[in-house]
């Protein structure tokens, strides 16, 4: 933009702190350790992405503090765009800008795909910037190494594999030492954060299983190994009452740095780690990401 664009309407508007270099036009977030609002960015760290919340509508900051107005949606023109009409707007991978060309992934920690608006002419655009809201996402098991199998039905209609007493809630088993499975999923381009990560599960006796979790990602035109595993070991999958279906927290095992990023494919390892003999049988996993 060499100048600033032209605000044609606009929503309710909060007059706030800013750094030093935020304009009309451009998308912020609210930095809450300097307590004042900063240019947003689609290729900032993959862990803590700096996804936009406002648009400023007035005024510029001169100096760290200055006072400028913000609000969530907004009708710009600009002389300078040639905008495809009625195509999408996204949060740019240059500081506090928009683009109408989805940001590709850095090295490491991805690219935020977060749409703000859409061309109303060449030149003329709507920024419309929602809250955020919560996406499950279900992971797709990939591997199965346990003996015992998932339910399989004989020609006499009876499971193979390890039922809930007479019920027909059947899952994946694990038994034997080192059994596991191996979930994939793939993160949201427009996560911003991991909330939860569930591993529903029933066990045939009241007592615990150590269950180990190891979680690799990686990101597109990237190693596959190129960010180190996490692991949450050692953790007592349940100690409830026998054949309960239960859900388990295992979101610690995403931890690590860059485990969690827009994009990201997630290779999970549920891995059967002690040398208990009371099956544990798997239903499935589920994550549940904060997207914008």
């Amino acid at each position: 933009m060499a100048v600033d664009p032209t605000v044609y309407a606009c929503g309710d508007i909060i007059n706030i702190a800013a750094v030093a270099g935020v304009k009309v036009g451009e998308l912020v977030y609210w930095d809450a350790t300097n307590t004042r609002v900063a240019e947003a960015d689609a290729d900032s760290d993959g862990d803590a992405p700096l996804y936009a919340q406002y648009v400023v509508v007035k005024g510029r900051a001169v100096a760290n503090g200055d006072i400028v107005g913000v609000s969530r949606f907004a009708i710009f023109d600009d002389a300078d765009l040639a905008y495809t009409i009625g195509g999408p707007i996204f949060l740019s991978a240059t500081a506090g800008g928009i683009t109408q060309t989805a940001p590709t992934p850095a090295a490491t920690q991805g690219a935020l795909l977060q749409e703000v608006g859409r061309a109303m002419t060449a030149t003329r655009y709507e920024i419309n910037i929602r809250t955020p809201y919560r996406m499950e996402v279900p992971c797709q098991p990939l591997e199965y190494t346990g003996a015992e199998g998932f339910g399989a039905v004989t020609t006499a209609g009876t499971p193979t594999g390890v039922a809930l007493d007479t019920g027909t809630f059947e899952g994946w088993t694990l038994n034997a030492q080192n059994e596991y499975i191996l979930f994939g999923c793939r993160v949201p381009d427009n996560a911003i954060a991991l909330i939860k990560a569930v591993l529903a599960n029933a066990e045939e006796a009241a007592t615990s299983r150590t269950i180990t979790f190891t979680v690799a990602s990686a990101i597109d035109d990237a190693a596959h190994d190129a960010v180190t595993a996490d692991s949450l070991a050692t953790q007592d999958i349940m100690a409830g009452t026998a054949d309960d279906i239960m859900e388990f927290s295992a979101g610690a095992a995403f931890d690590a740095a860059n485990i969690i990023r827009p994009g990201a494919q997630l290779a999970i390892k549920v891995n059967a780690a002690d040398t208990g003999t009371e099956a544990v049988l798997i239903f499935g996993m589920t994550l549940v990401f904060r997207c914008v």
